[in-house]
């Protein structure tokens, strides 16, 4: 559920059927572009000694800080994964996410666990689906989202504290 800002009054998450979506390790999903990690995100997994948990990860630069721009305003996000070379996440590792594989999946960036979820806002509710970005959801793999109306109930309220922090900070 989700709260209108209009009513105050909670709007359902409308969960379509017959779409299905689970992660299956593909590692196609987290190549191509830097994650932005709040604040809160980098303060969840920068202390970790990566490098001692993942040999191939020894001595890397695994994090951009952009904190600079993101004062300013330029950039949306203080922190960014730093990609490999050829532009995976630096934390894909067997095509699995390392920080999921070694704190779980709530330590995450919100942008990798909210991904490939969609949440449009409508006046009869929330419609949630995924992003066709995902090779799994392309082919309909995984659990059906009405199976997951809790975990997507958590993300859509990640996701609207996130936009809600952000407009704070805007507007001042």
């Amino acid at each position: 559920m989700s709260e209108s800002a209009e009513t105050g009054k909670l709007s359902p998450l409308l969960i379509p059927d017959g779409v299905s979506y689970n992660c299956q390790g593909c590692g196609r999903c987290c190549t191509g572009w830097s994650v932005g990690m709040t604040e809160a995100d980098y303060a969840r997994v920068k202390d970790i000694d990566w490098g001692a948990l993942y040999p191939d990860l020894k001595g890397k630069e695994l994090f951009i800080n952009r904190e600079d721009e993101y004062k300013k305003g330029i950039t949306s996000y203080p922190f960014f994964t730093q990609p490999r070379p050829d532009g995976s996440c630096s934390f894909l590792v067997d095509n699995l996410c390392a920080i999921h594989s070694h704190l779980g999946e709530d330590a995450k960036p919100g942008t990798c666990q909210l991904f490939p979820y969609t949440f449009v806002e409508t006046p009869s509710g929330v419609y949630t689906g995924v992003s066709m970005n995902s090779m799994a959801a392309v082919r309909n793999l995984g659990q059906p989202l009405a199976e997951q109306r809790e975990k997507l109930e958590g993300y859509y309220a990640k996701m609207k504290s996130y936009l809600s922090n952000k407009a704070v900070e805007a507007s001042s």
